[in-house]
């Protein structure tokens, strides 16, 4: 096998509203993650910088109305084998600060639905390594998330 190859890069959105204490979560149809709250955010394309790709992928997940700033802080990196594939990721988690406009469901065969959860009140059960990305934010804590050790 070639070095890197079968690696995907992805880059997922820590979208907050303006008191920074609500988190956008949806919960997830697709097949990797299927029933878990998640951010938005998604594969990164060859040649997209990592803004660009946070950028193209909220306006696929929640449309063009909402208007989100992308500060320049990298809240987490995630490294991981999702099921049901277990293709390895690599997932730099930036954040967003919501701005205004309304947040729509874009892509209904991924998400059922968009909603804001206290950063303390999380619903269950959590995409990869999310409870832990929020939690280590709270304590204003970088997080490298990896389940390297994890079983196929």
């Amino acid at each position: 096998m070639l070095e890197g190859s079968g690696i995907r890069t992805a880059v997922d959105i820590m979208v907050l509203n303006d008191t920074k204490d609500q988190v956008l979560l949806g919960l997830r149809k697709a097949k990797a993650g299927e029933n878990t709250w998640g951010l938005p955010g998604g594969h990164q394309v060859t040649g997209e910088k990592i803004s660009e790709t946070a950028r193209r992928e909220l306006r696929e997940e929640i449309g063009e109305e909402a208007i989100i700033h992308l500060s320049n802080l990298v809240v987490g990196v995630r490294e991981n084998l999702i099921p049901p594939w277990f293709v390895p990721h690599l997932t730099i988690i930036i954040e967003g600060l919501y701005q205004s406009g309304n947040i729509n469901v874009v892509e209904p065969d991924k998400i059922v639905g968009w909603q804001w959860f206290p950063l303390d009140n999380l619903p269950n059960p959590l995409f990869s390594g999310i409870g832990e990305l929020v939690g280590n934010y709270l304590r204003k804590q970088s997080l490298v998330v990896t389940d390297w050790q994890s079983e196929k």
